[in-house]
């Protein structure tokens, strides 16, 4: 699971962006709701937020111009 960090003023964004992204991914038969995925929010640092997030949702934020560095 990468780890990813980016300005705490952009919180609201990022879960924003995790909508979309959850609402993209393709849903199985029988599916109801989202798909389950793991995102972890790790204590922040210096006014940077920190989370784990799955590989497909990196690049997701890269392709959407999301500003975030990869730890």
């Amino acid at each position: 699971m990468p780890i990813i960090r980016f300005e705490s003023n952009l919180k609201s964004e990022f879960y924003e962006a995790e909508k979309r992204w959850q609402r993209s991914l393709p849903k199985v038969p029988g599916q109801i709701g989202e798909a389950i995925v793991s995102t972890v929010e790790h204590p922040p640092a210096g006014g940077m937020l920190i989370f784990g997030v799955d590989l497909r949702f990196v690049d997701f934020l890269a392709a959407d111009g999301f500003p975030f560095e990869v730890d």
